[in-house]
């Protein structure tokens, strides 16, 4: 399946390295211009949610562009790995496993290196024996029209009749409430699987 690029329809078309899409030099640029504005974009996708190689749009963008687009890349890599707390609640030092920095244990638990707080990586709750515990406290806040970010797993409350949720500080992304997709992914083209209907309220 082909899909063509979000902004024309020129009928010259290059197929992206996913191989399921085909879109110009003009929607590509478009997308990395965008992309390089707006972390909550980054980084970027095709249709077909794949994340584009920069190394693809090396000789489509002006060396200045560019450059920029490198520059992004390197001080938002950290945005493309949910986020994992210290799970003591004074310290709350990021970890981040991906920075090569904090190893995870056999048991998937980080040791911080301010207080030594063990914190699982799973559930991100202070370290524990056996299987992470069902989190109550997040179905009732599901029951109650609140959504998980899908991008950090922080719970935000609807409290508009606009599906668009945004996170809070520093995640900042916007989702939507429906498929609890990231809204570039999702393009409000979702068919949720339970209704929408503000009937929250009748």
């Amino acid at each position: 399946m082909d899909f063509s690029g979000p902004y024309c329809d020129s009928g010259l078309t290059l197929i992206l390295p996913c191989t399921n899409c085909r879109w110009c030099i003009d929607c590509i640029q478009s997308h990395f211009t965008l992309a390089i504005k707006d972390k909550t974009m980054w980084p970027p996708t095709c249709c077909s949610d794949a994340p584009i190689p920069i190394s693809f749009i090396q000789g489509m963008l002006t060396p200045d562009r560019y450059a920029t687009v490198l520059r992004r890349a390197q001080d938002w890599a950290l945005l493309t790995t949910p986020p994992i707390y210290c799970a003591k609640p004074s310290c709350s030092k990021h970890l981040n496993p991906s920075s090569g920095q904090f190893s995870p244990t056999i048991d998937n638990n980080i040791s911080c290196p301010d207080c030594q707080t063990q914190t699982c990586t799973a559930c991100k709750m202070l370290s524990h024996d056996g299987p992470c515990q069902p989190d109550t406290v997040r179905e009732q806040l599901l029951a109650l029209k609140y959504a998980p970010c899908p991008f950090c797993g922080n719970m935000i409350e609807l409290i508009a009749v606009c599906q668009v949720m945004t996170c809070v500080e520093p995640c900042n992304r916007k989702f939507c409430y429906l498929c609890h997709r990231l809204l570039n992914k999702c393009r409000g083209t979702c068919e949720a699987p339970w209704a929408f209907a503000m009937e929250r309220d009748d």
